[in-house]
């Protein structure tokens, strides 16, 4: 404001400026800057060599409309790493998360992201673009972009998670027609909570809805929701939660078990001082993917010496607990009877199921599976699926 403007002179340099001359002084600044932002949109193609020539064989796009007397403006600029989209076939696992966020400088426009999950179920980015609206037109082009560069076929064996915007629904259904589209649980809650703020205790009850690994728990955690408010209850029908419990999903080998898109939300929150500056929301990511491309290979290099990664072992070792006090019961061969808590789950070790479906969702042992296990002293390495 011109009277920090005015302190600022009187402290560095001992002069007195009036407050009408901080005023000019300001609008004439915000001029000079805005003039250089709208210049950065001249360098785009230099950008886009600068990409090609340090990465080669990475996806670049880059879209121009006319504008007034003829005059060339930007549309549209994407970005897919070559050394990303190869480990991510060979080494991530099969779910991806896609989300726009706003880019908040001068020139507005909106960052679109695909983030994936790698070997030990971390944060891992694949592609990113830069468009000046979220709308279907601009889905679309980026869901086609992002399936020609990830090999996604129609989507066969293969998951997005999505807050479901109309648009993106669209483009998907188009363009990866067999791909499990998933609903974010955050948004879900988000939008409960924006109409039933008040309802302090309401979260656990959501989140458990959307945890269950099976119908029976499925419909006992819609009891409790029911139970706690009827508005809570007539609002999660709405969003017809089979779309988003883990009791739906397909078990088609996938092995990811996420109910939300937190990977790409906490993408876009890093990137966030580079998002209100325009055009550097590209420059920010470009450096930073840059960055750690040479490290990637070695990540996802050593993530997958062998399927104990450390996601695998937290994992089972949350079901040790209960596993280590089930009673476990020879059925017929390799299938067994576990009770744990006076509740019992039929186990196939031979198919590697279990009728709690836990198993089948993760591909790595439930805690009934663990407990035949342990108590068979069998290799756990050797029941833990390869997508896992």
């Amino acid at each position: 404001m011109p009277i920090k403007i005015q302190e600022m002179i009187k402290d560095q340099w001992k002069l007195t400026a009036t407050r009408n001359q901080c005023q000019e002084a300001r609008k004439k600044s915000l001029k000079w800057l805005q003039k250089e932002y709208e210049d950065q949109f001249a360098h785009i193609r230099g950008y886009f060599k600068e990409i090609t020539d340090s990465n080669p064989d990475s996806t670049v796009e880059v879209e121009t409309v006319h504008g007034p007397d003829d005059k060339e403006l930007f549309d549209r600029f994407y970005v897919c790493f070559h050394i990303l989209k190869t480990r991510w076939k060979a080494t991530c696992r099969p779910i991806i998360g896609v989300d726009g966020t706003f880019l908040k400088g001068t020139n507005k426009g909106q960052l679109l992201v695909a983030i994936g999950r790698d070997a030990c179920n971390k944060i891992y980015p694949i592609t990113w673009a830069a468009v000046q609206v979220v709308n279907e037109n601009n889905w679309l082009w980026f869901v086609k972009m992002l399936k020609k560069d990830l090999d996604l076929g129609n989507g066969d064996g293969y998951i997005i998670v999505s807050d479901r915007q109309k648009g993106l629904i669209n483009a998907v259904s188009k363009e990866l027609p067999n791909i499990e589209h998933r609903k974010c649980v955050r948004h879900i809650y988000g939008n409960l909570k924006a109409n039933h703020g008040k309802k302090t205790q309401m979260k656990p009850f959501i989140w458990n809805l959307a945890w269950s690994y099976n119908e029976d728990q499925f419909n006992e955690n819609l009891e409790r929701v029911k139970d706690y408010d009827l508005g809570v209850y007539e609002d999660v029908m709405k969003s017809n939660p089979r779309s988003w419990c883990r009791a739906f999903y397909k078990i088609e080998g996938n092995c990811c078990e996420d109910v939300d898109n937190n990977s790409a939300e906490s993408f876009n929150k890093t990137i966030v001082k580079a998002r209100e500056k325009p055009m550097m929301p590209m420059l920010e990511t470009v450096r930073r993917l840059t960055m750690m491309r040479n490290s990637v290979r070695a990540t996802t290099a050593n993530a997958m010496t062998g399927k104990f990664t450390p996601y695998v072992k937290e994992f089972l070792d949350a079901e040790h607990e209960n596993a280590s006090k089930a009673y476990v019961f020879s059925c017929t061969t390799a299938v067994y009877e576990v009770e744990i808590d006076g509740h019992s789950e039929r186990v196939d070790m031979r198919s590697r199921k279990c009728t709690c479906i836990k198993w089948d969702i993760c591909g790595i042992p439930c805690e009934h599976g663990y407990a035949v296990i342990l108590t068979k002293k069998l290799n756990s390495d050797e029941y833990v699926s390869d997508s896992s």
